[in-house]
């Protein structure tokens, strides 16, 4: 129970200072997003070369 009050207190923490500095929350918001897109995009590339390589 120690611990889950310990990460709590950590996560409050941090979202507090992400709230005091709009811009980091910004980024922080984006960052994941951008790199979800961009991974989703090298999937589907690489699923297009694969399914090419069978059907010539």
């Amino acid at each position: 129970m120690k611990y889950w009050r310990e990460t709590i207190a950590v996560t409050q923490r941090i979202l507090i200072e992400l709230l005091r500095r709009k811009r980091s929350l910004i980024f922080w918001s984006i960052f994941p997003i951008s790199v979800l897109i961009l991974n989703g995009m090298i999937l589907a590339e690489r699923a297009k070369l694969s399914i090419s390589k069978i059907n010539p």
